[in-house]
């Protein structure tokens, strides 16, 4: 049947719109048996079965070892000879189950096929796009190792243009794979997002629920839920980096037991969706981390979102002694203010897994976190990763940006945004242009901050909530105020608008000419 001597078609293992899979002996080496995948040049698409021939190079213990691929003589249909995995589905083992599988079960897989879309993500020349993850797709063998098949659709993603065939599975494909066909490796965290739901819900599909996204997750331990959304975000760029970054948010899930907040109510308001985080690093000392974190914290407090404010314990410790306490000791529901003292009390040493539990039980939907200028702190970059998005202060002072720290900083952040992630400049105290060093890196916005001499009165005070009302502060102010809305509305986080205007802060755009964008 499949135009070979050496091999000897005894049974289907399955069908498909791509072909059929056919379990086959090898007549060369006694009682070894094969899976043959056939792929259908009409429905792979032109170049399909030459990309297939190139994936017999793969080798991993989460894929089936293609040991041989060979084409029918009339060219049409293609063969992938691979390792017969005993096992069950995914989706077997799952309906086996009652349609029932709880977290850790559900995690421990997903962390095995982070490292499989981990190896093929990372391969060069070309990254390998597996482009149809689902349940029926992933094999659990009898030692719970999980092993990936059925290749019939990737690709070797070749640049832009290249990947256009729009195939996939209804609920578990990326949107952007069904709509306009061009995929990158986001495409398969986006599916491993949607077995996850799948999994964790009993059987639905994200994209045919209603509400947001982990509207059927509600039995599902906060941390968890919180990546699962982050993975189903509609546009790839909202979405993980890569697989590594998404096994690094979940390993810590499995070793602190899935547990949820100490009260058992994991904070999430009313209408809201994930617990969002928004981390200040300073360029340099003194460049206003500190300033323009409290300023966004106070502006969500004037939004009416619940939000809190964590004082990182490596930054530079001032909201114990600064902070006024009957706002720092009397909390209204609205606001949690955790200073270095309260986390050190309540968490003693700190370090990732503690951070994560910080995060977590923050009873807040926006976290704001200072680092103040601490890169290089314990837990530092797992929080980048965390991060929803990451505000770099600067200002124009030329000699702290000519220091070996200082450029070391910068080539950092410019690996962050090569790795998807969002990361914004205040270039904080003048109206003028940014340095060429720091244009030279395509942040998301570059938001020019004014400078504020009503800053130093405010630091005076301890009440953060005070200075979005001081009318001397308000040109500075609302630069912040206009680019946290559009955060907000991005985040599809409803919020009290009052006065604010979407959209007022003046960011530099890079453009043809590398004009300043005029006020929008």
């Amino acid at each position: 049947m499949v135009g070979s001597e050496r091999y000897k078609i005894v049974g289907v293992l399955g069908t498909g719109g791509m072909g059929t899979v056919y379990l086959a002996e090898d007549r060369r080496l006694p009682g070894k048996k094969w899976a043959i995948k056939e792929i259908r040049r009409d429905a792979a698409g032109a170049g399909s079965l030459g990309e297939a021939a190139a994936l017999v190079r793969l080798s991993h213990p989460g894929l089936p070892q293609i040991a041989d691929y060979f084409e029918s003589e009339d060219g049409l249909r293609g063969y992938l000879v691979m390792e017969h995995i005993e096992g069950e589905t995914m989706e077997e083992r799952f309906v086996r189950c009652g349609r029932k599988v709880d977290a850790a079960t559900a995690v421990r897989w997903a962390v095995q096929l982070c490292d499989v879309l981990a190896y093929l993500h990372g391969q060069k020349p070309h990254p390998v796009i597996h482009r149809d993850l689902k349940p029926s797709n992933v094999i659990i063998t009898g030692q719970e190792r999980v092993v990936l098949i059925d290749f019939g659709i990737s690709r070797l993603e070749r640049g832009e243009g290249q990947d256009t065939v729009r195939m996939g599975t209804i609920g578990f494909a990326a949107p952007e794979l069904l709509s306009r066909g061009r995929t990158d490796p986001r495409s398969d965290l986006y599916s491993l997002g949607a077995v996850l739901y799948y999994l964790l819900s009993g059987g639905r599909h994200p994209a045919l629920s209603a509400g947001a996204a982990g509207g059927d997750l509600g039995d599902v331990p906060f941390p968890l839920r919180q990546v699962v959304e982050r993975l189903l975000e509609p546009s790839p760029e909202h979405r993980f980096a890569d697989a590594a970054d998404v096994k690094a948010a979940l390993v810590p899930l499995l070793e602190g037991g899935l547990r949820t907040p100490a009260d058992g109510n994991p904070a999430i308001p009313d209408g809201a969706g994930r617990k969002r985080v928004l981390v200040f690093l300073s360029l340099y000392p003194g460049a206003g981390s500190t300033a323009c974190g409290l300023a966004a914290t106070a502006l969500l407090g004037r939004f009416g979102i619940r939000h809190a404010y964590l004082e990182h314990p490596a930054a530079e410790p001032v909201l114990d002694n600064w902070l006024d306490p009957r706002i720092a000791e009397e909390p209204d529901g609205q606001a949690a203010w955790l200073t270095a003292g309260r986390l050190a009390e309540r968490y003693g040493e700190w370090n990732d897994a503690v951070q994560l539990q910080a995060l977590l039980e923050a009873p807040a939907q926006v976290v704001t976190v200072d680092l103040s200028h601490r890169w290089d702190a314990d837990g530092a970059e797992r929080l980048m990763q965390l991060a929803d998005e990451t505000v770099i202060v600067a200002g124009p002072r030329r000699m702290a940006l000519e220091s070996r720290s200082v450029r070391e900083r910068l080539r950092r952040a410019a690996h962050w945004i090569e790795a998807g992630r969002p990361v914004t400049l205040f270039w904080n105290g003048t109206d003028r242009r940014p340095d060429p060093r720091i244009l030279a890196l395509p942040f998301r916005d570059i938001v020019r901050l004014p400078r504020c001499p009503a800053l130093e009165e405010w630091e005076a005070g301890g009440n953060p909530y005070g200075l979005p009302d001081d009318p001397a502060a308000k040109p500075w102010i609302e630069r912040i105020e206009g680019w946290l809305a559009d955060r907000l509305g991005r985040w599809r986080i409803p919020f009290r608008t009052g006065r604010t205007r979407r959209k007022t802060f003046i960011s530099w755009k890079k453009g043809i000419d590398n004009q300043l964008a005029k006020r929008v």
